[in-house]
């Protein structure tokens, strides 16, 4: 059985637009290199590379308890 990992620390709003998360954000490369943690928009339509999994980035989900589990990547 694999052991689930959450996010450490506290997270609200998107590195980018600012908006704030409701259900899935992502930790993840830009494509200018840095790394963000960006709505789903922002990974999917940039500055994401919309891309998860190792060295490229992980997908995070609410969970009924207010912490994030990381659900891929």
């Amino acid at each position: 059985m694999e052991k689930k990992v959450f996010w450490a620390g506290a997270i609200s709003h998107c590195d980018v637009c600012r908006n704030p998360f409701e259900k899935v954000f992502y930790d993840a490369a830009t494509r200018s290199g840095a790394w963000a943690c960006m709505c789903p928009s922002c990974q999917e339509n940039g500055p994401g590379r919309n891309q998860i999994g190792q060295g490229k980035g992980q997908k995070y989900e609410l969970q009924e308890d207010g912490r994030w589990l990381k659900t891929a990547g």
